[in-house]
């Protein structure tokens, strides 16, 4: 199991496909929910919209590496 560059720490893996997934259908909800005219349903889809793109590039990108010390994905596994 790899370390984290930063403090150390052995990192934890997350499922990419679970990530990747859950990321996508995030992303695709933002969608549906932007056709609504009420403010606050379209502010949750963006919200949702921003949580689904993260999800999707530490799937992608961070490779589902976390590190439960620094909280973050390490700058290294980008």
């Amino acid at each position: 199991m790899p370390h984290c560059p930063v403090c150390g720490t052995e990192l934890i893996k997350k499922n990419r496909r679970v990530l990747i997934g859950a990321g996508a259908l995030a992303i695709a909800v933002t969608f549906g929910l932007l056709f609504f005219s009420i403010i606050w349903l379209s502010a949750c889809g963006l919200f949702i919209g921003c949580i689904g793109v993260y999800l999707l590039m530490w799937g992608t990108t961070g490779k589902g590496y976390w590190c439960r010390t620094c909280k973050r994905v390490p700058p290294d596994m980008h």
